[in-house]
């Protein structure tokens, strides 16, 4: 049985929901760095790349880090049109379902994010991470609402 080969997708760029997964990418690694490095806690008022707490984990491991991660797998795979090489894998399906996933994640994300900001003395660089994070849950929950309603060509 022969299948297509791994190629570059040239119109990649051309379609627009490709720009909403490279959205997702840049927010989540955005998300990411803040989540690191500008994370709130009671301990200094300014920004320090250093672990404060479990929900600085939480929120830069488990919501950041492997969602940045694996929609950088995703945008990877569409750019080589993987779904058109490996059948047994059903792409929208699966991508319903981690778009699905990720928003809910982001969601517990941000109430973590919120507790610590609420938790300790407000610095104004703090919005940042709020921002990015917030901004990053909307693509993800949009991306989710298009896929859950078919409505995935915009």
């Amino acid at each position: 049985m022969s299948r297509p080969p791994v190629r570059v997708d040239k119109g990649f760029l051309f379609e627009k929901e490709n720009y909403l997964k490279l959205g997702q990418l840049v927010l989540g690694l955005a998300s990411l760095a803040f989540a690191v490095g500008c994370y709130p806690n009671a301990v200094f008022q300014h920004c320090e790349a250093r672990p404060y707490s479990w929900n600085q984990l939480f929120v830069a491991c488990c919501a950041n880090g492997f969602f940045a991660f694996f929609t950088l797998i995703f945008t990877i795979a569409h750019l080589c049109s993987l779904h058109d090489v490996y059948y047994h894998f059903n792409f929208p399906i699966l991508e319903k379902l981690y778009a699905s996933m990720a928003t809910v994640m982001y969601l517990i994300g941000f109430c973590v994010l919120f507790a610590s900001v609420v938790t300790s003395p407000f610095v104004p660089q703090w919005l940042f991470i709020i921002s990015f994070n917030l901004a990053t849950f909307g693509f993800y929950g949009y991306d989710a609402y298009l896929r859950w309603t078919c409505e995935y060509t915009f």
